[in-house]
């Protein structure tokens, strides 16, 4: 587009951006947000234009970075004046990366001109402002070398070359650039802002250097044509804009006595500044080493909007400062803050928001930024009981707390205490840390007894009893025998054949846990509530209380054969303890005979899970591709997701849930095993462990997986033991009838 074109473009939208009209007075119902059909709806570049200064340079403040106007150079030796102004661009694009001063940074402006290669440019080859950009991208080290590499002359020889690199090679600070081509005046003034300044060329003629000459202050508004006798083309840097007197702030590679100290008003779209054709900015990446004074901007999760955040705005940060150093959509950004009332209005029907203002102390809300900005340019901090993990805050791992807000790591308990439950509130205050004593469950027995049967536990300091009978009893059933034994009963169904009993039955903290009674196939347990009694699952508020747990185990039978697993699967504790997890159902293809309406317990169950005695494959397997069960169950590469209980009317139906606590001593787990709490469980899929021992288990490598990834057939310790056992292949996804 010619540049008057440009010009014309730019000063209707600044005309927008201020009074929400165009050139003219027309397009009066302009409008940025709470707009209908019959209004003009602003661009981006006009939210960009209304949420920045009328004025800046690159010597003021902006996002936290301080002046990032390079020092005026000495008189560029002959041809080399574009490497000039280019070696400022990139002091001015440090500076912006390491948020120090550009004065303090300076480059060669004439090493990578004569020596990158040497030969290819000569004194009066020349060089364009697309090639010195072009350059920059393939030989970033070269021009990022430092001042001392060269002197005031030209490079005459290759070994002058080689013996400038020798003295001080590059900085080594720069990992890369690339190059951006800029083609209106609104994406100049943005890149001036957050790169520091631009490479841009002059037209001039004699009268310009006359015009400085008798008046350092003044702004140059004369336009010569390319082919007019005389005329030279001068690249320089663009370094600031005024919105108001519509003039750049050009840094010449002339030296300091040209205008004030090398810097010179040029009217917008005289002597060709800002042409399309020949204007870049430069993107450049620190090395990941190098140092920088940058801060981390810091940002608050939104809870009730995922992808969210809230962020503080700080001094001098505006509209357009926010969404260019996030990476946001500005119009997405301006709008959502509008609704929640962070702007004032230029009209009274509040389609104008008032964006001309600094928003430092203003509480934002900004979506969609990108995972990569995490640890680099922001930091998110979370709520007490709540770490950082990525880009998202979870919740504590047991027996740790966090009490304040920010980035820190969760602190473990003092010894000897333990925390419950799986929500950020049971992690957020030191008392949080219970002492363990106050909480011992059935693995208080193990080596103690190999009986099962009702036993006494602790629960809050507290000897945990239920009235029955007239009496207070103890109410908790613990297993003994089982894989070492120490499991505490918390759901129980005996269904007989037949029969479509309620299966959803939530003992509550009166009732006591449920107590085994008949476990032969074809008993009928359905009436047996209440304290002592058989059926039904415990409360979520009954569970939550209990402390750290590190195992379940999960068994289901009937006249076809048993389902028999444990696992240590977090996300399934939170379920058996809250109610809540990750699980969807979207994509599922549900009908009238399937669960959860009449399931029971909904866990997840990672590949990690462990058959124990009496577990079927092959009953697994067919439960999986009946066509007529009542249940919702699912495998694939990374999970197996189970319903617990399913109606078959043709079958009698035993299950149960098991929970076992953590004060088991680290075991040593043979190779393809590791140790959680009291036992050792297989590796979960796509990992191995090759060593005796309680360690966790080795990740394979990207891309790969173990042998059982695809069909979760029979887990067994032998898939698990060698690094040998991560083998290229595919996860299968496999769907019952749901």
């Amino acid at each position: 587009m010619p540049l008057p074109s440009v010009l014309e473009l730019f000063q209707d939208m600044l005309n927008f951006s201020q009074t929400f009209t165009g050139k003219g007075g027309r397009r009066r119902n302009g409008c940025m947000v709470n707009c209908d059909a019959t209004d003009a709806a602003a661009s981006a570049a006009v939210a960009y234009l209304a949420g920045s200064p009328i004025t800046y340079r690159s010597d003021e403040p902006w996002m936290g970075s301080p002046s990032r106007l390079p020092q005026t150079k000495p008189a560029a030796p002959c041809a080399t004046v574009v490497g000039s102004a280019m070696s400022s661009v990139l002091e001015a694009s440090l500076a912006s990366l390491q948020a120090v001063p550009a004065a303090g940074i300076q480059l060669s402006p004439t090493y990578a001109y004569a020596c990158a290669p040497f030969g290819a440019r000569g004194c009066m080859s020349g060089w364009t402002n697309e090639g010195a950009a072009q350059a920059a991208v393939d030989r970033t080290a070269a021009f990022f070398a430092g001042a001392d590499c060269a002197g005031s002359g030209m490079f005459a020889t290759a070994g002058a070359c080689a013996a400038a690199a020798g003295r001080c090679g590059s900085l080594g600070i720069v990992d890369g650039c690339s190059v951006e081509a800029l083609d209106a005046f609104y994406s100049i003034q943005g890149a001036i802002r957050r790169n520091g300044g631009v490479l841009s060329s002059l037209i001039i003629d004699g009268s310009f250097k006359s015009f400085f000459d008798a008046d350092p202050d003044g702004v140059y508004n004369t336009t010569v044509g390319p082919d007019t006798p005389g005329v030279l083309r001068v690249a320089v840097t663009l370094v600031g804009y005024d919105n108001a007197a519509f003039f750049w702030w050009v840094l010449l590679p002339l030296g300091p006595g040209f205008g004030r100290n090398g810097l010179v008003k040029v009217s917008y779209g005289a002597a060709g500044v800002g042409n399309v054709e020949e204007t870049y900015t430069m993107n450049c990446r620190l090395a990941p080493a190098a140092p920088t004074q940058l801060q981390q901007r810091p940002i608050e999760l939104d809870a009730e909007s995922p992808g969210c955040y809230w962020y503080m705005g700080q001094t001098d940060d505006w509209a357009a400062g926010v969404a260019e150093f996030l990476q946001l959509d500005i119009l997405q950004f301006v709008q959502d803050n509008a609704k929640r009332g962070v702007f004032t209005y230029l009209d009274k029907a509040q389609k104008q928001p008032d964006l001309s203002r600094s928003l430092g102390g203003v509480r934002l809300h900004v979506c969609g930024i990108s995972p990569t900005m995490f640890n680099t340019l922001v930091q998110l901090e979370c709520p007490p009981g709540q770490a950082v993990t990525g880009s998202s805050c979870v919740v504590c791992p047991d027996d740790t707390i966090k009490t304040v807000v920010g980035s820190g790591v969760c602190q473990p308990c003092p010894s000897g205490t333990v925390t419950l439950g799986q929500t950020a509130a049971d992690h957020d205050d030191a008392s949080d840390c219970k002492p363990a004593a106050d909480y011992l469950l059935c693995d208080q027995y193990i080596g103690v007894t190999n009986v099962s049967g009702v036993y006494p536990v602790t629960i809050n300091g507290k000897q945990y009893q239920v009235y029955c009978d007239m009496v207070y009893c103890d109410m908790v059933y613990c297993d003994m025998v089982t894989d070492g034994g120490g499991w505490l009963l918390a759901m129980n169904y005996n269904r007989k054949a037949g029969t479509a009993p309620r299966t959803r039955m939530r003992r509550l903290d009166e009732d006591g846990f449920p107590i085994l009674n008949n476990t032969e196939l074809g008993f009928d347990e359905s009436k047996s509530s209440g304290p002592g009694g058989s059926w039904g699952t415990m409360d979520f508020a009954a569970l939550g209380a209990l402390p750290k747990l590190s195992e379940f185990r999960f068994y289901v039978r009937n006249g076809a054969g048993a389902i028999h697993l444990k696992s240590s699967e977090p996300n399934s504790f939170k379920y058996i303890t809250t109610g809540r997890n990750d699980i969807t159902t979207s994509g599922y293809s549900q009908d009238t005979f399937t669960a959860p309406q009449s399931g029971l317990q909904l866990l997840r169950m990672q590949t990690g899970y462990s058959p124990l005695p009496g577990h079927s494959m092959a009953q697994l397997t067919e439960l999986v591709n009946a066509p007529s069960l009542k249940h919702i169950m699912a495998f694939e590469a990374n999970s197996l997701w189970v319903d617990g209980v399913w109606n078959v009317p043709a079958y009698s139906t035993v299950a149960q849930l098991w929970l076992r606590g953590s004060g088991g001593v680290p075991k040593d787990c043979p190779p393809g095993s590791f140790a959680v709490g009291w036992g050792c469980h297989i590796c979960p899929e796509g990992s191995y462990k090759d060593t005796f021992g309680p360690a966790r288990c080795t990740p394979c490598s990207k891309g790969l997986i173990t042998s059982q990834g695809a069909a979760m057939a029979g887990r067994v310790l032998s898939a698990h033991d060698e690094a040998a056992d991560c083998r290229i292949g595919g996860g299968g996804f496999y769907l019952a009838r749901v």
